[in-house]
This record gives structure tokens, sequence and C-alpha cells, in this order.
């Protein structure tokens, strides 16, 4: 999928943490609020290949289900990040 990100994502509500405010004479509780973030599909959403090489049901699908499907983009992009050095 590393061509076809666009096709491989969709934009989610995923709710924020909760978050609690400390704030002089008082404090309150901000109870999850929910966010739009980048998920990958569900594998039964994703475009079957056109042409049969780039199909990898053996292999490919087992690891995208999962790394990637359904789970937030940014935490894939950050195990990639963490696996690979970095050149300033």
């Amino acid at each position: 999928m590393n061509h076809h990100w666009a096709d491989a994502l969709s934009l989610q509500d995923k709710p924020f943490p909760t978050v609690t405010t400390n704030i002089v004479g008082s404090s309150r509780v901000i109870h999850p609020t929910v966010a739009k973030m980048w998920c990958g599909r569900p594998v039964e959403q994703l475009p079957v290949p056109a042409e049969e090489w780039h199909r990898d049901e053996k292999l490919g699908e087992p690891i995208y289900r999962e790394h990637l499907a359904e789970y937030l983009a940014l935490e894939a992009l950050d195990k990639i990040a963490a696996a690979v050095e970095v050149e300033p």
C-alpha cells in the first residue's frame, strides 16, 4: 500500500482521552471529546489491485490486518519512525 495511502485510509471519529484541568480555585474533568483521525480501512474495504502481482494475500494481507487495519495511521507511522534511523 506504499503508493496508495489515500485508498487505505479513512477519516473516522475517535475519542480523545479524558483531561483534568487544574485552575486556581477549582479543577474540572473534561470528558472525551471526539476528533477526526486517519485510520486504516478494514481489508474488506480496500480496492482490489488491478494487477495480480500487486495482490499479496499470503504475506501482505495478514501483516496489514495485524498492524494497520482499523488502527490510527499516526500509530503506524510512529512505529515506522521508531524502527528507521532518521538523519537530520
